[in-house]
């Protein structure tokens, strides 16, 4: 029961996880994400992301690569 009041304090005393933390004290940084989920910007980056690529993808026209261009010297 003391532990979970511990890593609580700890939490609110510091800020955003770091990497280095998972390796000193894994539950405090686990703790720390959870209190505080950061999935919105980066969920936002990659939606925004894969739909410019699917429009492109989409709405580029395929141009005539060498291998299926017409030889006019035939």
């Amino acid at each position: 029961m003391s532990t979970e009041v511990n890593v609580s304090s700890e939490v609110q005393e510091k800020g955003k996880p770091s990497i280095f933390g998972f390796i000193t004290s894994p539950v405090v940084q686990f703790e720390k994400m959870k209190s505080s989920p950061v999935i919105w910007g980066p969920l936002l980056l990659i939606l925004i992301l894969t739909a410019a690529t699917t429009i492109l993808a989409v709405y580029t026209p395929q141009g005539q690569g060498p291998a299926t261009a017409k030889r006019s010297w035939h």
